[in-house]
């Protein structure tokens, strides 16, 4: 594995110094969307979910809803309380490994031009998960009261975090670019589902763009599976219960596949049939 990241490292770097300007324009625009979309969502939520959860009596009970609220990368930074190691910690992936809220009913509604069909993906994804928790259990339900934790240490974990999702989304966006490039002669629609596979939230701006069928269900394959950028920052914290990024790639794949089957049924009944 190292040999292999070694060499697609190199060719990335390669990539970078070949196509300086288009390397700096794509990180640029996933530096914007890292503003437009983590930053209002994550930022404050994050900061306010831990702060609150873990200074309420009977808290470990609202660890999950909370996480499921705040969102990747944030929710496992709460999820980190619990302490949860092998199939419990597998199951915490599974049931909070969640995308904002806001970006289904903000961004994604945006670029769909519909609020109904946002909030149909949101409805999906969070159903979705909470299927993948079922088919995870987890051995003990692990309800202990938290330790609380400091308000301004709360606000410094959180912009860690930011800063965290913040380069990682901007190489990756990069690296979508640049692999583009590289492969001049994929199809645009191919090139659009690399990238949701690298970088989820920018990926997922074209993909509404695409006349692409059936768009709903990519869409929610693609937001719950949540490409190799949000699943290097959920391993920043998850990594620490001693989950592998092969254990979490593959939950997430098991979300997105649930995720898809639930909305192409949700389309064909609801909206077409």
């Amino acid at each position: 594995m190292g040999k292999i990241g070694c060499m697609l490292a190199g060719a990335m770097l390669g990539a970078v110094y070949v196509f300086p300007g288009e390397a700096v324009q794509a990180a640029w625009e996933g530096l914007c969307v890292w503003g437009r979309t983590l930053v209002p969502s994550l930022g404050p939520g994050m900061a306010l979910c831990l702060y609150i959860c873990t200074h309420l009596r009977g808290n470990g009970r609202l660890l999950v809803p909370a996480a499921m609220l705040c969102a990747s990368p944030g929710g496992a930074r709460l999820m980190q309380e619990k302490k949860l190691r092998g199939r419990d910690a597998a199951h915490g992936i599974a049931v909070t490994g969640v995308m904002s809220p806001m970006f289904f009913l903000g961004a994604v509604s945006g670029w769909l031009g519909s609020e109904r069909e946002g909030a149909a993906v949101y409805l999906c994804h969070i159903a979705a998960a909470l299927l993948t928790g079922l088919c995870i259990k987890g051995k003990s339900k692990n309800e202990a009261q938290l330790q609380p934790v400091p308000f301004m240490q709360c606000v410094h974990q959180s912009i860690q975090a930011l800063l965290n999702a913040g380069f990682i989304l901007m190489f990756f966006s990069a690296a979508a670019r640049m692999m583009a490039l590289a492969l001049p002669f994929l199809p645009q629609d191919i090139c659009v589902y690399l990238h949701c596979l690298l970088e989820v939230t920018g990926g997922t701006e074209k993909l509404c763009r695409l006349n692409v069928k059936p768009m709903l269900p990519i869409i929610c394959f693609f937001t719950s599976f949540g490409g190799c950028s949000v699943l290097i920052q959920n391993h920043l914290f998850w990594q620490q219960s001693g989950i592998r990024i092969g254990q979490l790639a593959g939950i997430r794949l098991i979300h997105g596949l649930f995720s898809f089957v639930l909305c192409f049924f949700l389309e064909n009944i609801l909206f077409i049939g």
